[in-house]
């Protein structure tokens, strides 16, 4: 999983170089992870925010960065140290004028997490293969907000199937 991390993050290096000068975007966000394991369910809150660029009106690359809270569920306390990822954007315009875009990200994500039970406390970082979807919706040229969900992880732990989702509402400022 480190070789993905890594092809994609010399791909995010090397994207600007192929194109002629196109447009930086970053964004900030709230939302909220969900993590899924046999029997138990908990939500978390995150805080984060992301940094792209166009390569076009249909290709971008991003990486996002957050941090999560805590929560618990059938006595064992989890928490999400940190969220990351590096991501390939396809967009599509569902208006002429751009305002509207909806997108897909496709990539690799990484996260901390750290399990609290009655007898003992484990932390644990995974990467695993991520998509996303969502949808650009901008006031004028350079502000606007977004809406993305999406799966960050799914994989084992412990022997157990546990997936990682999450939901965020932002803003997004192009520059």
């Amino acid at each position: 999983m480190r070789r993905g991390l890594l092809f994609v993050a010399v791909s995010l290096l090397f994207l600007p170089l192929s194109a002629q000068a196109k447009e930086y975007y970053y964004g900030l966000m709230l939302g909220s992870n969900t993590y899924k394991e046999s029997g138990a369910k908990i939500s978390v809150g995150a805080v984060g925010g992301k940094l792209g660029y166009r390569h076009n009106g249909w290709l971008s690359a991003e990486v996002h960065g957050s941090l999560g809270g805590g929560g618990g569920a059938n006595a064992v306390d989890y928490d999400l140290s940190w969220l990351t990822g590096a991501y390939v954007k396809l967009s599509w315009s569902a208006v002429k004028d751009g305002r509207i875009q909806l997108y897909a990200l496709a990539g690799v994500s990484a996260a901390e997490m750290e399990f609290t039970r009655p007898t003992d406390i484990s932390t644990t970082t995974v990467s695993a293969p991520s998509i996303l979807v969502g949808v650009d919706l901008f006031a004028n040229r350079d502000h606007g907000i977004f809406l993305q969900m999406g799966r960050y992880l799914d994989g084992k732990l412990s022997g157990s199937r546990y997936t990682l989702n999450g939901i965020s509402l932002g803003y997004i400022r192009n520059f």
